[in-house]
């Protein structure tokens, strides 16, 4: 996987976890903990 791409995950709690390889969504998108966002799927 490239460097800052973009990633998602299930985490054990089967909540889903958002990331950037390498990098930080949370700084990249201006979001934090506790912040709602939508996610679509295509």
């Amino acid at each position: 996987m490239d460097k800052d791409s973009p990633l998602t995950m299930k985490d054990d709690f089967n909540r889903i976890e958002i990331a950037i390889n390498m990098g930080s969504f949370s700084k990249e998108y201006d979001i934090k903990v506790g912040d709602q966002i939508t996610v679509m799927v295509k």
